[in-house]
């Protein structure tokens, strides 16, 4: 089974990362895990961390030899997930909260393309599981302004 070292991984983030038409500034050593990077573009600039790592476990036949997982700002998802957030099938809020996009999954349906819907919103936690230390949690307003962006309404519902 093949497995991808830490710095390969690393530069997978990178070009995601360039790809996205940001910049990036490595910060600390080059073999420092969490790889810390200064990110920036028109939309303004934030420091993240990124957690890589590969899968060992867990899935069972479903889940490739090769899958990772990358997490930046304390956010992961799965390989199939983080794909699915890319395209805008589904989302978070800012009290992290998943959702779903209805009128992706209608249109979906209408082309006979929702063939294991079912088996991917079972999948589907209604939360996502957070790291321990809050800091590494991505700003609540953040996440409402990316929502917004790339054209969800919902909005995150916070206690004051």
């Amino acid at each position: 089974m093949a497995r991808l070292s830490k710095p390969d991984l690393l530069r997978l983030v990178e070009r995601a990362i360039q790809d996205s038409g940001w910049g990036f500034l490595k910060l600390g050593a080059r073999d420092e895990h969490p790889a810390r990077y200064h990110v920036y573009g028109d939309l303004g600039s934030r420091r993240i961390r990124a957690y890589v790592w590969n899968v060992t476990h867990g899935g069972g036949a479903a889940r490739s030899a090769t899958e990772y997982r990358i997490q930046i700002t304390g956010v992961s998802l799965c390989t199939l997930h983080h794909r699915a957030f890319d395209r805008g099938l589904v989302t978070f809020d800012g009290r992290y909260s998943t959702h779903l996009n209805d009128k992706m999954i209608a249109e979906y349906g209408m082309a006979g393309l929702d063939g294991g819907l079912d088996q991917f919103r079972d999948n589907l936690r209604p939360f996502l599981l957070l790291p321990p230390d809050r800091r590494d949690l991505p700003n609540p307003d953040f996440i409402d302004k990316t929502n917004l962006m790339r054209g969800w309404t919902i909005e995150s519902r916070r206690r004051a």
